[in-house]
Order: C-alpha cells, then structure tokens, then sequence
C-alpha cells in the first residue's frame, strides 16, 4: 500500500477505493513491484507450480514480464535441459 500511495503523492493525484484494492493480495503472496505504473502484480507457489499475475494494462503487463517472469523462466529453462 505504501509503494502506491508514494505514486499517487508523487504525481499529485487522490487515490481512489479501487486503487486501494491494487494493494490486496493473496496470503503467501510475492509482490513484484510495477516501475510502469500503480498495480503491483505478484506470484504464488500452488503445489509444485508457481503462477505469476500481472496488470492488464498492455504496456505496464509487457514491462513486468520482461522485468521479472521471463528472466526468471528463462534461467527455469536453462537449469532443466
């Protein structure tokens, strides 16, 4: 909540309830911080699978993947060959 609240501070916006909402998560839960906007996006282990969620907003979505979900699979892949 503090990371989006210092967005909206920043930029001189007020925060709305659904931007409040961005900062609900899963229990267990790990958070992957947004550099291109205010929704942070996360991921969580399921049995032996960890799935990874991001913001739907195109270019904040395609910024996150490249930031952390594919660095991360590509070094998955690498290690299982």
């Amino acid at each position: 909540m503090e990371d989006i609240k210092a967005i909206f501070e920043k930029a001189g916006w007020e925060m709305s309830s659904s931007n409040r909402k961005q900062a609900m998560f899963p229990v267990g839960a790990s958070i992957l911080k947004n550099s291109a906007g205010t929704a942070p996006g996360f991921s969580m282990k399921i049995r032996k699978c960890r799935f990874y969620f991001v913001p739907g907003v195109p270019f904040e979505m395609k910024r996150m993947l490249e930031d952390y979900v594919l660095p991360i699979l590509s070094n998955c892949w690498i290690i299982s060959r």
